[in-house]
């Protein structure tokens, strides 16, 4: 009997070691679960964010597609030239390695490319960009022009073409951190033009 007690009790003891190691199993695999969907979803909300703002980037290139420029801004950019836009609004240290990178990538080609500004005098607009890019020979302009594009409402570096009927064309938005992209449009660049 003293035995069979014993077991009964050593039985009960056993099962509930069991559950209780089954509780602790089940609440870290579901803590370890809600961890990961939390992660997921975190990685689902910045992806979704990306590609929010990419449709609008998108949005705003084909807005900015076959404008008419001004005639201010007109009669200084040069036709079949690649031109940077910038102004004092867009945060150029957010985008100084894009602009560092498509510079060097310009200058290795020998791709000549012109620098449009909007900045309250030229010696802000100098000085903001020589912190960037070397300016030696690059053609440059600072006008007090600023939303003559629809893209100029993103607040950030572009890059377009004049055509010789005074439109714009190949417009391209930079994106943080993207290069692939600037690589790729700097070649079709490269291919237009053939040098």
């Amino acid at each position: 009997m003293k035995s069979t007690k014993i077991l009964e009790s050593s039985i009960f003891l056993v099962v509930i070691i069991i559950a209780i190691i089954s509780v602790s199993y089940i609440y870290s695999t579901q803590n370890k679960a809600k961890k990961s969907l939390f992660s997921l979803n975190t990685e689902y909300q910045n992806l979704r964010f990306e590609m929010l703002d990419l449709r609008e980037v998108m949005h705003y290139m084909l807005l900015s597609e076959g404008r008419k420029l001004p005639e201010e801004i007109d009669s200084v950019l040069p036709i079949d030239t690649c031109i940077l836009r910038i102004h004092n609004v867009a945060c150029l240290g957010c985008y100084a390695e894009n602009l560092i990178r498509f510079s060097k990538m310009m200058n290795n080609e020998k791709i000549p490319f012109f620098i449009l500004g909007t900045y309250p005098n030229q010696k802000q607009f100098t000085s903001e960009l020589s912190g960037i890019i070397s300016l030696d020979s690059i053609s440059s302009f600072n006008t007090s022009n600023y939303g003559f594009l629809p893209v100029d409402s993103m607040n950030r570096p572009y890059l377009f073409f004049k055509t010789e009927k005074k439109e714009t064309r190949n417009v391209y938005v930079f994106e943080k951190g993207e290069y692939n992209m600037m690589d790729e449009y700097v070649e079709q660049i490269k291919n237009r033009i053939n040098y």
